[in-house]
């Protein structure tokens, strides 16, 4: 469907034009600013997924680096989702991400050896991973 096409249904449905008639240019610029500011809304509060994908890759170390380029070469992520996690010997381990705050409140980071919570900067040109405790080798999913 075209924005022309659903900007035109619009109008018909809340009765600002009648079924059959072509709306003029200042009525469809009109639509389209108001088209493209619901857009921008959906996007604030994440109702606008253009695409999810996992990642699945072997890493060591912290931080990751995460885009064209990086350790992990993807297309730059704007975020990443709770459901990712490590593998490690057949078993899942949930990553819990945390804020930059929260991260660096863990004072004790080589207590653990499975690395349990990440921290995800979203850095330019390339966002970073960080883990707590840094992964030896383990099998990410993103």
């Amino acid at each position: 469907m075209k924005a022309s096409e659903a900007i035109t249904d619009a109008f018909v449905e809340c009765g600002r034009a009648a079924l059959g008639n072509n709306l003029d240019s200042d009525n469809l610029a009109h639509g389209l600013r108001l088209l493209n500011r619901i857009i921008d809304q959906w996007k604030v509060k994440n109702l606008f997924i253009p695409y999810t994908t996992e990642i699945v890759q072997s890493v060591t170390g912290s931080p990751i680096t995460i885009g064209t380029g990086g350790t992990i070469n993807t297309t730059r992520p704007n975020q990443v989702l709770d459901t990712s996690f490590f593998r490690i010997g057949g078993i899942d381990y949930p990553i819990q991400w945390l804020t930059q705050e929260q991260f660096n409140q863990i004072t004790l980071k080589d207590i653990d050896t499975i690395p349990r919570y990440g921290w995800f900067s979203p850095a330019l040109p390339l966002p970073s991973l960080y883990f707590y405790p840094q992964p030896t080798n383990y099998e990410l999913h993103l």
